[in-house]
């Protein structure tokens, strides 16, 4: 019972813990960085077992597919935080965000290229 008690104990001063500390908040981004992917297509391998007929027998054979992938732009933010602490993330975004931060920060647009 006492294991019980001291086991409720520890969890409700958990909680008072986690639930006093106040959450940081976004207080500004600043880009910083843009990068431009392409559209491209890669081939792929997957692997599945089909019947052999000839040997009676399933056999592991490749699949290989062909993936397109979109043209993706990026930009890298530094946010800063209420509490002053500040971390990098990047963030896909659309084209006419991509463009107006190119104009922002000054870097040379690479669809152009």
């Amino acid at each position: 019972m006492k294991k019980a008690i001291s086991i409720l104990m520890i969890l409700i001063l958990l909680i008072s813990i986690v639930s006093c500390t106040k959450p940081k908040t976004e207080v500004s981004e600043k880009p910083i960085h843009t990068d431009f992917i392409s559209a491209h297509s890669a081939v792929t391998t997957e692997y599945e077992y089909q019947w052999d007929w000839w040997n009676g027998e399933y056999r592991l054979l490749p699949v290989y597919k062909e993936v397109r992938y979109p043209d993706t732009y990026k930009v890298q933010y530094e946010i800063t935080y209420s509490d002053g602490s500040t971390k990098t993330e990047w963030r896909e975004v659309d084209k006419p965000t991509y463009e107006s931060v190119l104009k922002e920060i000054g870097e040379e647009s690479e669809v152009s290229k």
